[in-house]
């Protein structure tokens, strides 16, 4: 039963990502351009809506954050069984946050807590919410979000 369910939340890896491509790149300055302090514009969710009967959905709680402020992603389960995930993506969460650079998708916040990987479960027609904070993808203190365009898969 393991292996199933393991197999499914890489086919919903798979369909998150595939599906998020497809909502295109919204425009969004970085810090090298004129109005570099820009606000930092999320992706790969609409800032709310209805999670897809029978799917897992990454969801965000609004459509753009300033540099200081925490994203809350929702990870939404509307798939009739559990399925598990692993917690080795940014920030040593479930989900991998991503920055556009010169037209590419860039992994950021490595996990850097040195802990093995666990397990993590996420319910049947449930929804998980991780919260993201500037500090969470660094070592450093008082940090913030750079300007720029972010997505979460």
């Amino acid at each position: 039963m393991p292996i199933r369910n393991t197999i499914l939340a890489s086919c919903c890896v798979v369909g998150l990502v595939l599906s998020l491509a497809a909502c295109g790149v919204t425009g969004g300055s970085t810090a090298n351009e004129p109005g570099g302090n820009a606000t930092p514009t999320p992706t790969g969710g609409n800032g709310g809506g209805t999670p897809a009967p029978d799917k897992v959905t990454v969801l965000l709680d609004k459509a753009q954050y300033g540099v200081g402020d925490t994203f809350t992603i929702s990870v939404v389960n509307r798939v009739a069984t559990p399925i598990t995930a692993s917690d080795h993506q940014s920030a040593c969460s479930i989900v991998t946050v991503q920055v556009e650079r010169n037209g590419a998708w860039v992994n950021i916040g490595k996990c850097l807590q040195g802990k093995p990987t666990q397990r993590i479960t996420l319910a049947a027609n449930a929804t998980t919410t991780i919260a993201m904070a500037p500090g969470v993808m660094s070592l450093a203190a008082n940090t913030t979000w750079q300007a720029g365009t972010y997505r979460a898969v």
